[in-house]
């Protein structure tokens, strides 16, 4: 626009000095025409004015004609001397300007190019936070879901742990009730029997009890010792393989990402593992020490039995000797009462029965428990792959994301790079208008010098037009004169 307003600028001088240079061709013929009506008047006899500034050499025709060169002469080199400096003053300043304007396009364009690199970093960083931004919120989400998963996990584990829990609290209970419903029953039926063979015992049957006593308690005792061994190796062995398979596991779970969870999980499992061991190993040791509490019980009743059964005897024997009576009817007693020993060999047989079934099923129910165990561990297992999968498809997932980020990132990227390549060929498009307004411009002052050579050209025309004419008017006069 400055570039237009400086032409239009120059145009209009340009116009302004035409209109100057019109003016000085009339005035020119005006004073041509002057000069001719000058020459007429003289070359018609008539007496001429002198003219102002001339004096006397007016009067001469020669120096008048001289003097009409030399004021031809002195008024167009004037007008040139005149023009010159202004034609060339406007040349200078237009190149100036030009110049000037020039350095200050350049200027804008540096400052303009500045401008638009910062703002295409600005847009860049901008865009390159944004996307990290966004990325970082997707892993906080990602985090979080697998945060509360692994929560919901953990509270289902423990739900399941603490019903395990309960519910085998509750059959040891069970247990335990049952247990001491049998002993209650074996007590009263012992008493029942020591109460109704108090009466009946006799000496015989005394040596007889304490031998069958004896061998029964030494087999007792050997076969409790030979169960406490097998329970005490099958419980070993049973700790040595869930221990082993506890430290399998956790050597296996060590290397993943919910290590902490896991292990907690798993020293949790071993505690009640553990905690249930305990409880089933008490409760055999209290049912075995409730077991052999009665038979104490038992056997100190049976002691005391015999003992009175001693007495009885001493007393029956100091009246043997006085009644022979009292012996026969002795010997039916004695009948009776090894009949009666039968009687509580069979009822002892069948208590022996009865313990060995009561060990069967607390044996049932311990194997019960422990396959419980076992399917809460391979539920535990089955958890831990079933982890182990989703920790696999969130692991896919976030690569899935990080993926989808980075073509995103690669995206923005190509859309920046096209952006920044759009800029330059804007700028690239602006510059070459500019070149081309420039040659224009150029184009316009070489028209408008070409112009002011014409314009010289002209000048110089009349100039020499005027010298013609002024040597025509010169040679006419100087006929005349001489005719």
């Amino acid at each position: 626009r400055e570039l237009m307003a400086k032409g239009e600028r120059q145009l209009k001088m340009i116009d302004k000095l035409l209109v100057d240079k019109t003016e000085l061709t009339r005035q020119c013929e005006q004073l041509v025409a002057e000069l001719r009506a000058k020459l007429v008047y003289w070359t018609g006899d008539q007496k001429m004015p002198p003219l102002e500034g001339c004096g006397d050499s007016a009067i001469d025709g020669s120096s008048r004609s001289e003097w009409e060169a030399t004021k031809t002469k002195e008024i167009k080199e004037s007008t040139i001397r005149g023009l010159e400096p202004e034609v060339e003053r406007i040349l200078s300043e237009g190149r100036k300007e030009k110049q000037a304007l020039l350095e200050r396009h350049r200027e804008a364009l540096e400052a303009q190019r500045a401008e638009l690199l910062a703002q295409h970093s600005l847009q860049i960083e901008m865009k390159t936070e944004a996307i990290k931004k966004e990325y970082e919120s997707l892993l906080m989400v990602e985090r979080d879901r697998a945060r509360r998963q692994v929560t919901e996990e953990a509270e289902k584990w423990n739900e399941q742990l603490r019903l395990l829990r309960s519910s085998t609290q509750q059959e040891i209970a069970e247990m335990r009730a049952r247990a001491e419903e049998e002993r209650n029953a074996r007590d009263i039926e012992f008493s029942d029997q020591a109460r109704v063979e108090e009466h009946k015992r006799l000496k015989e049957v005394e040596v007889r009890y304490e031998e069958e006593l004896g061998r029964l308690k030494a087999a007792q005792e050997g076969e409790v010792k030979a169960m406490k061994r097998e329970e005490q190796l099958e419980r070993e062995a049973w700790m040595e393989n869930i221990r082993g398979k506890l430290d399998d596991d956790l050597k296996e779970k060590t290397r993943e990402i919910r290590r902490e969870c896991e292990e907690e999980r798993d020293r949790q499992v071993a505690v009640v593992v553990d905690r249930l061991s305990r409880e089933v190993v008490e409760a055999e040791h209290r049912a075995k020490a409730s077991t052999a509490r009665e038979w104490g019980e038992q056997e100190a009743g049976l002691l005391k039995d015999i003992e009175d059964l001693r007495t009885k005897v001493e007393g029956l024997e100091k009246e043997r000797e006085g009644s022979l009576s009292v012996v026969k009817k002795l010997k039916g007693d004695m009948e009776t009462s090894e009949r009666e020993l039968e009687l509580a060999r069979e009822s002892l047989t069948l208590a022996q029965q009865e313990r060995k079934d009561m060990l069967l099923a607390q044996e049932r129910e311990r194997g019960k428990a422990l396959v419980e165990l076992e399917g809460a561990r391979r539920e535990s297992i089955d958890e831990r792959e079933q982890l182990r999968r989703e920790k696999a498809q969130l692991e896919g997932e976030l690569a899935a994301v990080r993926s989808s980020t980075k073509e995103k990132i690669d995206e923005q990227q190509v859309r920046c790079d096209e952006a920044i390549r759009t800029l330059e060929g804007r700028v690239r498009r602006m510059l070459k208008r500019k070149d081309e307004v420039i040659e224009e411009l150029r184009g316009k002052l070489t028209s408008a010098e070409a112009f002011a050579g014409e314009l010289d050209g002209i000048v110089s025309r009349q100039r020499e037009e005027i010298r013609s004419l002024t040597v025509s008017g010169t040679g006419r006069r100087s006929s005349r004169k001489g005719k």
